[in-house]
């Protein structure tokens, strides 16, 4: 029975198409059981430069993002016109 539950888990952890987010804890019990894993990618960090819109413009600003999908989502904007103030 316990090579049964065991082989179960091997075979949905492999068919998992996402990635873990596991505790250290978590990640002892799944190497303990030979389970495989999938390393996550690294963040990206990259510096993104603001710049000022020309004279008698605005420029708009926005991100957004959802917790699933479906799922909630949230977005912001920001307008600004030339000289900088909201």
């Amino acid at each position: 029975m316990k090579k049964k539950i065991i082989g179960f888990i091997k075979d949905v952890a492999f068919q998992s198409a996402g990635c873990m987010h596991n505790s250290s804890f978590d990640l002892q019990i799944i190497s303990n059981l030979d389970v495989p894993t999938k390393a996550r990618k690294p963040k990206r960090v990259r510096s993104v430069f603001w710049s000022l819109s020309e004279v008698g413009e605005v420029k708009v600003n926005s991100d957004g993002a959802t917790l699933g999908n479906p799922g909630k989502g949230r977005a912001g904007v920001v307008f600004r016109a030339s000289d900088g103030l909201c």
